[in-house]
């Protein structure tokens, strides 16, 4: 990539140089400039050259300042890191301030200058004549070349992942002349799509000319005279472009001409017109495209003075040249302000043009902190600070309106009480309307440059109501240009009193009220700086200490609310007081605080400590760690540590019901040890995990406040959570068997009720003024860790026990619901110190006076662990080094190396400040009550994904597939008996029968993949060799055979003479032994091998192995391994050919041996291709065309690529089937050479040679190197290599030629070995391999070493060799016993070859899908029953004809060939063919729900589209949708060193991107039609998504969980990003969540998490083009998350977190910032009454300005949330509505959306799950996916949303 931008950076200069050829016109003095800038996404770098040469500068990132002499030698080069630092920016803007004016200057942008930028820098580029830099955003390209204090003499800006952008300019002298001439000239150009317009304005005055299409050229005098003005039509003729050329060459060098386009000049435009441009000081004109804007102001012969160029659709472009100075205006009154930026000019001679510009920011433009107001007297005078620019004010704030042209600053901003309200984001007139407390009621931009937003600002205008409320209005860009007289009088009604003024691209603001004078209002001409606006209104104060202070002394303090910036916001209506450590201190002197619980309550303890003597109490270091310790005591005493002791007292077990009297007396003498003083504070710390221990510790405490402590202990208990561990979750740490027994929840909390009764009964008897214990209280759990319900019935009991107990003395600390009211501050289960330092306060309410609280009522925390997410995006522990350094050790994922000690370990300071809580307005809330129901959920309709689905045909299929094969089976046992007699009365009594030796049939090969997806419409990862047809030669026929051909027979008799000619006969199917009495003495082996038993069991068990992958068969062991007999199959193919070979070989050419061969498997093969096409298309599955060329052809083994996409993609082995008949002729060539030691030295080799696919991964820690490819994936060169190794034909050879090995071997030991001991081992080999087999295939613990890979290349191959020599014997000697009996059931051979190869087509035509369990046996006999009907029906038949017909069955690939490419152009069947959801589904007439008319079409594996998002951009319809397949598959594998039982589901996940244009007018009238107003759309994958590392995104973490009970490993593997939300921000961008990618190191397994992602993409939504998704840091690193909402507000990313609360998180190159959190009542309710629901987002939020909503007719955001229910995967939707203001308020939820729904593939709850909302023209889309089948939209109008919210 680096190369091509160097190559067009390279080229730019050139092309811009092109069209200067006239450069003898130029003065010799004349500098050539280059700048080069290019942002982070565009390469990174930063050029400048001088006169051809580079200067040798090392570029940095940031604004990259150069220097130059007059004559082009540099001066000075700096550096601005303007991304990292604002001091940069001001240190950029003090170095370009303190230039001399005339100082030639170059710039450009290196990576990104923007994200730490100030207004001083801005208006310093201003200064120096840029007009651009204003709009710098993220990672933008810029570069300018100018003046200091003048003009730009080139100016080039690219926005981020456009390219670099490259800018040329011309310095000379010459425009010297034009100094002392007093003269100001502004040109505007406008394409046909920015106005087709051409202006020239001198002085102020627009020449009255009548412009053309073309050039407008107007020549001057140096005063501003016009001399000649002149139009060139170089739209429609050359001859236009040469009268141009001429006109201008002609003129006199010096002259000053200023040249404009309108419409358009660029169609007929030629070089030497461009050369005229060029000798002109054009450079950009070269760039002219069709309708583009350029304007020019040059001297011939010399430079541009100023050049402005915009492509056809960007506006207008202008260019401004100013020789003297402007004046400005402001406009003062007491309390309302106008002011415009102060403006300075420079000329000198020799320097070039000089400019009207801002060189300091005014004060105007900044915005005065709450509590102070600008200073009137200071608007126009500089300043960035408060210092500077306020003035204290508690009684007013500020409103005002900041406007200014583009050449100004181009912007508008509006602003109220020191904060920002909107900022426009496009050119015309702004307005915004605040309501009397200075909220924000509507923003509207109507864009003036064209007559319809004139017109929509005059109807504005003229519908407001007179009122209160303000009426703010700016111009950003331009605003004059077709704003119309009644326009203008509309804005007059608002106080508007200058707006006749208003010229193009001029700067206005206005405050006004309807029918009302003007509060504010400021005009300023354009390049004279912004025009300001302010006025002041009275403060609207929230003051939350007025706030009563709850009383804490009750039986229940209130602890429900919310918690909006870190603020426990209580719906009691009352708030804490807030106590800081002085005052604590002097409350607790002389008390003894005692805390009991587990390790929660340690955290509170440390936090209550920390808070009361910072760094007091740290885990590691004090032993204060779970597990290390029983009992810790410290004494604080006037601000030293005087005792600290952790202990773990003699005896003590920590997790025992009952201690032991040693332990209590161990824990009493360490009670009594620390000695009384009255100024100490005492904090003890006693873990228990059940109630009795508790009790007992009571008891000692009681005991020892008998003492000097008696009296002023305070007691706190806080004991729950191993309950639920070892009743609810029976985990393992749980030690108490007895509380662990499978017993009802009922009965569990009787017991927790009758063990906690006692102790509260105990504490309810000695808390009080005069007991024992001073303050009692009784806490419930911090934190609800595991959201489930169970576990809040245990919660329930205490509160129900507390309920009769409480008193202000014993209270219940219900901290549960305060965990509720924050959320986010969970850590795995434990409370963040924020939440125990908020309970510490609430502790401290209740135990001291509060005339000793701090009199701040906000409270601030400060430390770099004090929140959850603190240590959640802290994988590595960088901010609590210490601890890590001590508890961890070299290996961060310790298990007591816990995160949530780590907050601990760092201490969080909280102040308590003055401030207050951001305020709801909740005007138009709704608060009725929210109910849902999950009960009976039924689907949308009843999907089907296969063929058909009825189970109840099971057993009616099976015997109609069955009973015909038992027919003819019946009727075939008969002819070995007539086969038998007519071969007997051929042969001569008295010869010796002649063996005549027939060659073998093919062998059908296999492999080890999974079974496959039930869309594939086969089986298509199957990976088992088809199964060859063994040999069985027959000594009693000499003249007649039965020809055996690949697996099917065909019956019919052979003379001798024919047999040679047809090259190999093929085996004979065993006769019944009952046919022909069996002889005395055991026949020989011969060359008769009985494989058909084997070959037919090896085939069965290859089926359930794919069955067993698929997870539809029951959990049998042995299944896992029917893979291990693939190489079996080609090794039995070498072993069976090569036999046949040395017994007879035979004289054919290789390739009419390898037709020959074929014949024999390839019928049957291809009578599979078409139905597995039809059903495939059937199912909606789309294949290659090359691909089905390719198997035809059996070649598509052969590339990478094609294999795991064909149909039927187990067959891939005809393609190793095909290259072995090839080589079979060569191998017999080198074999023959052998002698036995040869033979067997090269066995010996080839059974080595496949170790080392084990031993190199192994030595480089690899072994599993393989795991990263998942099915139908070859993006990587990992998937690439793993599907060669898999299928690639080349990778079997080795095996095959084994086989023939072994034949030879075979016949060169026959004849020299015998006797007794020869005769046991062969008789011993058949029972030892089957026995050895077993043992593997069924004792976990004897899995052989890399046995994951050996199957694929065959090193399980000896023990499997020994099965095919047992049954082969010797041919001299007797077969093998076991041999002859397996010889009885040879008659399965020719079934074989076609179970296997039929496989897929069965179980696409089974009608039952997902677990078969006890079907399985029914469906392993219906596929019986098919393979001996198609052997019969299909294969005897057509090798009959193709033994017949040997000329034309060359045609049939051919024909075959053509057959299925022409089929595959029909298209495949739609998602409603399978899903059964209707097209369309009409709720009303306002309202319809559609299927989006996507496609797919590189999708050949059955995914479906599913959670599409919609967005408009750039008048076209963005999309993005995610392509989903489930698949789920097991194994055998290892974990830990362990062999396990693997059950692996891979979500195979991608995102597509695709756009369309649409009907404008067909979208507001889809909700009626039904129709959807764009056409059907095709979605490429997201090619260009990259990880931060740089890679593509894949090879994601994989989650990973052990069942130790069962030994199962459930894996679960994701391949890609999932569900985006497309939206803009700095572009368009999308939003995915995504388990992250692999890092170098691999992941931590905290980190197998989804997490959510931001990736911008570039220009044109190109999904190739290359671009990083940054993680976004909101949440925690280690729990899942997803389901944010995104939504734009004044221009910036925020988040919707969680809807419940809902809080608001901001999103900015620093990352992420928790801003608000609101609770909506009804939800909240809801929640709490069902807490296993869970609120979660959907979607996006868009903006709605409230005037077709009649339930809310003011300005909010609409967006959709969820409610999930786990347990069961149901969902509900609801659309909802929150303010448009902060805090981002919750206001009104709808009645349920109707959205459509399915069950799943395999099965689940049927559901839908919204991703997407999109309002254009009034219209609501909310897309979605129903059921994880197909992408739908529900549609309806605005109106017909609103009804949906009625209250």
């Amino acid at each position: 990539m680096n190369w091509i931008i160097s190559f067009i950076v390279f080229l730019t200069p050139f092309a811009a140089g092109s069209f200067q050829a006239s450069a003898d016109r130029r003065a010799s003095s004349a500098v050539n400039i280059t700048v080069t800038s290019a942002g982070f996404n565009s390469g990174s770098f930063a050029t400048f050259e001088v006169n051809g040469e580079t200067l040798p500068l090392t570029s940095g990132r940031g604004l990259n300042v150069v220097v130059l002499e007059k004559t082009g030698v540099m001066q000075d080069f700096r550096v601005f890191d303007t991304y990292t630092s604002t001091s940069e920016s001001a240190a950029f803007a003090t170095f370009m301030n303190g230039l001399p004016d005339g100082t030639l200057v170059a710039i450009a942008v290196r990576s990104d200058a923007s994200s730490a930028l100030t207004t001083e820098a801005k208006h310093a580029v201003a200064a120096c004549g840029g007009t651009q830099f204003g709009d710098l955003g993220f990672q933008d390209s810029w570069a300018l070349v100018c003046l200091k204090g003048g003009s730009s003499l080139s100016e080039g800006f690219q926005l981020r992942d456009a390219g670099p952008v490259v800018t040329t300019a011309l310095y000379a002298p010459e425009i010297a002349a034009l100094q002392g001439a007093s003269i100001s000239l502004t040109v505007t150009s406008a394409g046909f799509k920015a106005g087709s317009f051409a202006t020239f304005e001198v002085n102020g005055e627009t020449l009255p000319l009548t412009t053309g299409r073309g050039l407008n050229v107007v020549v001057l005098e140096k005063t501003g005279v016009m001399q000649d003005f002149r139009v060139f039509d170089t739209y429609t003729s050359a001859s236009e472009s040469a009268a141009f050329a001429t006109f201008m060459n002609g003129l006199a060098d010096g002259t000053l001409v200023a040249i404009a386009v309108r419409s358009d000049a660029s169609a007929a435009l030629t070089t030497e017109a461009k050369d005229a441009v060029a000798a002109c000081g054009g450079t950009q004109f070269g760039d002219l495209g069709f309708q583009d804007s350029w304007a020019l102001v040059c001297l011939t012969g010399g430079p541009s003075v100023a050049e402005a160029y915009r492509q056809n659709d960007a506006g207008p472009a202008a260019v401004s040249y100013t020789s003297s100075a402007t004046a400005t205006t402001s406009l003062d009154a007491e309390t309302t302000s106008a002011a415009t930026s102060p403006a300075t000019t420079t000329s000198a001679a020799g320097t070039g043009a000089t400019t009207t510009t801002t060189t300091l920011a005014p004060c105007g433009l900044f915005l005065c902190p709450v509590g102070s107001v600008l200073d009137p007297e200071l608007l126009s005078s500089p300043g960035s600070d408060a210092d500077a620019c306020c003035t204290a004010n508690d009684e007013s704030v500020d409103v005002g309106v900041q406007s200014a042209g583009y050449d100004d600053g181009n912007q508008a901003v509006f602003f109220a009480a020191g904060t920002s309200v909107f900022a426009a984001r496009s050119r015309g007139i702004t307005v915004v309307v605040l309501q009397a407390d200075l909220r924000a009621k509507s923003y509207n931009t109507f864009d003036t440059l064209t007559e319809e937003g004139s017109d929509e600002l005059e109807a504005f205008l003229n519908a407001l109501e007179p009122s209160s409320d303000l009426i703010l209005m700016g111009v950003r860009d331009e605003g004059s240009i077709k704003l119309s007289a009644g326009a203008k009088a509309a804005i007059k009604s608002c106080g508007g009193t200058m707006i006749d003024s208003l010229g193009f691209r001029d700067a206005y603001a206005l405050i006004g009220r309807k029918n009302g004078t003007a509060l504010a209002e400021a005009w300023q001409k354009r390049s004279s700086g912004f025009a300001v606006a302010v006025t002041r209104r009275p403060a609207i104060k929230a003051d939350t200490s007025a706030v009563p202070i709850c009383d804490a002394k009750v039986a229940a303090p209130p602890m429900r609310g919310t918690f909006p910036q870190n603020q426990l916001q209580l719906d009691a209506g009352c708030r804490y007081a807030l106590w800081e450590t002085p005052g604590a201190l002097g409350c607790l002197q002389g008390r003894w605080v005692v805390h009991i619980g587990t390790s929660n309550t340690i955290l509170w303890w440390i936090q209550f400590a920390n808070f009361l003597h910072p760094g007091a109490i740290r885990p590691i270091r004090d032993d204060v760690s779970l597990g290390q310790f029983r009992l810790a005591d410290l004494v604080i005493d006037q601000g030293v540590i005087t005792y600290q002791k952790a202990e773990m007292p003699e005896d003590c077990l920590p997790k025992v019901k009952h201690d032991s009297e040693v332990c209590k007396a161990a824990k009493a003498a360490l009670l009594s040890a620390p000695s009384y003083s009255p100024t100490a504070v005492r904090l003890t710390l006693i873990i228990e995990h059940y109630w009795p221990n508790t009790g007992s510790d009571l008891d000692l405490l009681q005991a020892a406040s008998s003492g000097a402590w008696g009296g002023k202990m305070a007691v706190n208990a806080h004991v729950v959570t191993h309950y639920v561990y070892c009743m609810v979750m029976k985990d393992r740490s749980c030690t108490m068997a007895a509380y662990k027994q499978d017993v009802t929840q009922e009965e569990n909390l009787g017991i927790f009720r009758a063990e906690m009764e006692p102790v509260a009964d105990k504490l309810q008897a000695h808390c009080g003024p005069e007991a024992a214990f001073k303050d009692c209280t009784v806490a419930t759990a911090t934190v609800l860790a595991w959201q489930d319900p169970r576990y809040n019935d245990f919660q329930d009991v205490i509160r129900d026990v507390m309920a009769s107990r409480g008193s202000r003395d014993l209270r219940l600390l219900d901290l549960a619901l305060m965990g509720q009211s924050m959320p986010g501050e969970a850590i795995r289960g434990h409370g963040s110190p924020v939440n125990f330092l908020w309970a510490v306060q609430i502790l401290l309410n209740g135990m001291c006076p509060l005339d000793l609280a701090a009199s701040g009522n906000f409270a601030k925390f400060e430390g770099p662990t004090c929140h959850a997410t603190d240590v959640a995006n802290d994988p590595n522990f960088d901010n609590c080094p210490e601890y890590r350094d001590q508890a961890c050790g070299p290996d961060k994922t310790h298990h007591w190396c816990m995160d949530w000690e780590c907050a601990a370990d760092v201490p969080c300071k909280m102040v308590a400040t003055g401030g207050s809580i951001v305020q709801a307005n909740l005007t138009g809330a709704c608060f009725r009550n929210l109910s849902v129901s999950f009960e009976e959920q039924t689907a949308s309709s009843d999907a089907c994904f296969r063929v058909w689905c009825l189970e109840a045909a099971e057993v009616p299929i099976t015997l109609v597939a069955l009973l015909p094969a038992l027919f003819l089976l019946a009727w075939m046992w008969q002819w070995p008996q007539r086969l038998r007699r007519c071969c007997k009365a051929k042969q001569e009594p008295k010869e010796e029968p002649v063996e005549e030796v027939l060659e073998q049939p093919v062998e059908e090969e296999a492999s080890d993949s999974k079974f496959a997806s039930v869309t594939e419409a086969t089986l298509n990862k199957s990976a088992t060799a088809p199964v060859d047809v063994s040999p069985r030669s027959k000594p009693d026929m000499d003249r007649a055979v039965t020809v055996h051909l690949g697996g099917g027979v065909m019956d019919e008799v052979v003379p001798d003479e024919q047999a040679a000619d047809a090259g190999e006969i093929h085996a004979v199917m065993a006769e019944p032994s009952a046919a022909k009495p069996a002889p005395k003495t055991p026949p020989k082996a011969g060359d008769k091998f009985p494989l058909g038993l084997a070959r037919f069991i090896a085939a069965v068990h290859v089926v359930l192995f794919h069955l067993y992958a698929e997870g539809v068969t029951p959990d049998v062991y042995l299944f896992g391994w029917g893979f291990t007999w693939v190489p079996w199959f080609f090794m039995l193919s070498g072993f069976v050919l090569g036999n046949g070979h040395e017994c007879r070989p035979n004289k054919d050419g290789i390739l009419q041996y390898t037709e020959r061969r074929l014949v024999t498997v390839y019928p049957l093969y291809a009578s599979t291709l078409l139905p597995a096409l039809v059903i495939a298309k059937g199912l909606g599955v789309q294949k290659k065309a090359v691909v089905l060329a390719a198997q035809t052809w059996l070649l598509q083994a052969w590339n990478p690529e094609w294999p795991e996409h064909a149909l039927g993609a187990h067959c891939w082995f005809l393609s190793a089937m095909l290259m072995h008949f090839l080589l079979f002729k060569p191998l017999t060539w080198c074999f023959d050479r052998l002698a036995l030691r040869g033979a067997v030295l090269t066995v010996c080799a080839v059974f080595a040679l496949p170790w080392l696919a084990v031993i190199i991964p192994e030595a480089l820690q690899a072994r599993l190197w393989y795991a990263d490819h998942h099915w139908g994936e070859t993006d990587s060169t990992i998937d690439l290599v793993v599907i060669f190794v898999k299928f690639n034909p080349i990778c079997y050879v080795h095996i095959f030629a084994l086989g023939m090995l072994m034949a030879k071997i075979r016949k060169l030991v026959d004849g020299n070995v015998g006797g007794l001991w020869c005769r046991v081992v062969l008789e011993s080999l058949l029972p030892a391999s089957i026995v050895g087999l077993l043992l593997v295939f069924m004792v976990k613990d004897l899995r052989p070493w890399g046995y994951q890979i050996t199957t694929q290349v065959g090193l399980l191959l000896p023990l499997q060799a020994t099965v095919i020599l047992g049954l082969a014997g010797l041919p001299s000697l007797p077969l093998p016993y076991l041999a002859q009996k397996a010889s009885h059931l040879d008659f399965l051979e020719p079934y074989a070859f076609s179970y296997y190869l039929f496989q897929g087509l069965a179980y696409s035509l089974w009608p039952r899908g997902g677990y078969l369990g006890g079907s399985t046996v029914l469906f392993l006999l219906f596929l019986f029953g098919i393979s001996v009907i198609s052997v019969h029906m299909i294969q005897k038949p057509a090798q009959s004809l193709w033994t017949k017909y040997p000329n034309s069955r060359r045609g049939v690939p051919v024909l075959l060939t053509l057959l299925l490419v022409g089929l595959n152009y029909i298209p495949a069947a739609g998602p409603g063919a399978f899903t059964g959801l209707e097209a369309e589904v009409r709720h009303d007439a306002e309202m319809v729900d559609v299927r989006l008319p996507l496609t797919d079409p590189a999708d050949d594996l059955g995914g479906v589209l599913i959670n599409p998002s919609l967005f408009i951009h750039e008048g076209e319809v963005k999309i993005a949708v995610r392509r989903h397949h489930l698949e789920s598959w097991e194994h055998i594998g290892e974990h830990n060193g362990s062999v396990v039982h693997v059950i692996e589901q891979i979500w195979h996940s991608r995102i597509l991107l695709g756009s369309v244009s649409f009907d404008a007018g067909r979208w507001a009238e889809w909700p009626k039609t039904g129709v959807a107003p764009f056409a059907a759309s095709e979605v490429s994958a997201w090619t260009g998504l990259r990880s931060p590392s740089g890679q593509a995104w894949r090879q994601l973490c994989v989650r990973e969980t052990f069942l130790p009970e069962n030994n199962t490993l459930l894996r679960k593997v994701t391949t890609g990003p999932e569900d985006p939300k497309l939206l803009y921000s700095d572009g368009l961008a999308v939003l995915f969540n995504s388990i992250p990618p692999r890092g170098r190191d691999g992941c931590a397994p905290a980190e197998t998490v989804s997490q959510m992602y931001l990736a911008h993409l570039g220009a044109g939504a190109s999904p190739a083009v290359e671009t990083t998704g940054q993680r976004l840091g909101c949440g925690f690193r280690d729990q899942d998350e997803k389901n944010w909402i995104p939504f734009a507000y004044q221009g910036k990313l925020h988040l919707i977190y969680t809807p419940g609360p809902h809080k608001v998180v901001a999103v900015d190159s620093e990352g992420c910032r928790d801003l608000y959190e609101t609770a909506f009542e009804p939800l909240k309710r809801l929640q709490e009454r069902h807490p296993e629901l869970k609120a979660r987002g959907s979607g996006q939020a868009v903006l709605v300005n409230g005037t077709h909503t009649p339930n809310l007719p003011y300005p909010h955001y609409l967006a959709l949330l969820h409610l999930a229910k786990p347990s069961t995967g149901e969902y509900k939707h609801f659309a909802y509505r929150f303010s448009a203001e902060p805090p981002f308020a919750m206001l009104q939820i709808s009645s349920e959306l109707p959205l459509q729904t399915a069950a799943p593939a395999r099965g689940g709850a049927v559901f839908a799950f919204g991703s997407g909302l999109l309002l254009q023209d009034e219209t609501v889309v909310i897309s979605y996916g129903a059921g994880d089948l197909e992408p739908r939209a529900l549609v309806m109008n605005l109106q017909r949303l609103d009804d949906m919210f009625g209250c």
